[in-house]
């Protein structure tokens, strides 16, 4: 059957070839050599690696709508913040299009400090050294005062980390603010391989997920508020009369 052969030539080009081959026989039907015809293919294997390069892109950017898509309804299905929160972080980890660790958190911005609302696979000692975390403090502080996605290659030599905590290995971040109409309610981390490198088009579905979130989150926050406020007076915090 026909094969394929790739040829580097003089000038540093890379060629294809089909070759057909058949044997050659004299008179009396003993083999003597071989016939072989060659086929440039070079045209033909660029357009097939074209085809190939669009597919793979196709099939990234299929699974990047469908993870914003599982993200979405995880939003909209729940006004319970804590189940919202755990299952956005779920979605989001096991997004193969993220190239994320099954690590990261959420924390909620209250007046000038930060509060690990969520977490998946951080580890106690990281929970208790988070604790008070302000803004423009670490990592997570800094990206929610300057309100832009931050990346870091490394927690042990990026400066900017200014918290670590006994076990902490090496690993790169990615910050996500998240935004809500009014303005920054909180971040999401999430934890990479070391010296790992973002691409564009994952930084702009974080900056995606980074604005529904926050507004998921927004609509949340109102939600437990009114249920409290039909609770209890809100002057003296006493039970209603009327439940």
């Amino acid at each position: 059957p026909p094969y394929e052969v790739e040829v580097h030539t003089a000038d540093g080009r890379l060629m294809f070839f089909e070759v057909s081959a058949a044997p050659l026989t004299g008179s009396d039907g003993s083999r003597i050599g071989e016939v072989a015809v060659l086929h440039n293919i070079t045209e033909r294997k660029k357009g097939e690696d074209r085809v190939l390069l669009h597919s793979r892109s196709l099939a990234k950017r299929r699974e990047e709508l469908t993870g914003l898509f599982q993200i979405s309804s995880a939003s909209s299905n729940t006004l319970e913040i804590d189940q919202l929160l755990g299952q956005t972080l779920e979605e989001i980890t096991s997004m193969r299009a993220m190239n994320v660790k099954p690590e990261g958190g959420i924390f909620i911005l209250e007046g000038d400090q930060l509060r690990l609302a969520a977490s998946i696979n951080v580890g106690d000692g990281f929970i208790k050294a988070h604790q008070g975390l302000r803004l423009g403090q670490c990592l997570c502080g800094i990206a929610a005062k300057e309100g832009e996605i931050l990346v870091s290659r490394s927690c042990i030599y990026d400066g900017r980390h200014s918290i670590s905590y006994p076990g902490m290995k090496n690993h790169g971040d990615i910050i996500v603010p998240l935004t809500a109409p009014d303005g920054i309610c909180g971040v999401m981390f999430l934890h990479t391989e070391p010296n790992i490198n973002v691409q564009a088009r994952q930084l702009k579905l974080l900056r995606a997920i980074g604005s529904q979130l926050g507004l998921a989150i927004k609509n949340a926050m109102l939600f437990e508020e009114t249920r409290t406020l039909s609770l209890h007076d809100p002057l003296t915090g006493a039970a209603n009369r009327n439940l």
